[in-house]
């Protein structure tokens, strides 16, 4: 009993000292939330168990720290972003989210962007979303080596797309495809 509650103490310390980033991997959650406003607020009011939120719209960095909690600052990538101002903007941003710009929405639209758009040294840690499939992640890795990936619509049965049913197989190929990039 003694070397167990030993070894759950080491494991403790050691996750305290990590940076708080890090630890997303273990989260119980990310409340995503997009344009802000009283649904966010709500949200966050409410309580829910969530170490981040993620935000997709025009919020600003007083909004976004608003709720006393970590948070992951989505940009949607055009030609003409700005990357290096945009970041800036949001200085507080643990992480920030690069994901395709298409007029009207959010994200989620499977399309991918120009990933030579993304500078190599960026002043926080990049999310690479945006049309991630198991047959492009591996080139979307090498141009931007994000410090991690979003995938949803590029690991979906294709017979079932307006379900958004997952398909095993493309989990698979997508994950060992990530896992084989150098």
């Amino acid at each position: 009993r003694h070397r167990l509650l030993r070894r759950q103490a080491a494991l403790q310390n050691r996750h305290q000292r990590e940076e708080p980033f890090s630890r997303a991997r273990e989260r119980s959650g990310c409340m995503q939330c997009a344009h802000g406003g009283p649904r966010a607020a709500a949200c966050s009011s409410l309580g829910c168990g969530d170490r981040y939120r993620q935000f997709h719209g025009s919020e600003d960095e007083n909004f976004c720290q608003q709720f006393n909690r970590p948070y992951i600052k989505a940009i949607r990538m055009k030609a003409e972003t700005d990357l290096h101002r945009a970041i800036k903007q949001y200085h507080c941003a643990k992480a920030i989210l690069l994901d395709t710009y298409v007029k009207g929405l959010p994200g989620g639209t499977g399309e991918t962007f120009n990933w030579e758009l993304v500078a190599k040294k960026t002043t926080r840690p990049i999310i690479l979303a945006g049309g991630l499939t198991p047959e492009n992640i591996q080139n979307a890795i090498k141009i931007v080596r994000p410090f991690a990936v979003d995938v949803s619509g590029g690991v979906e049965k294709e017979s079932d797309k307006s379900k958004a049913l997952k398909d095993h197989i493309k989990i698979k190929n997508f994950i060992q495809n990530v896992n084989e990039t150098e």
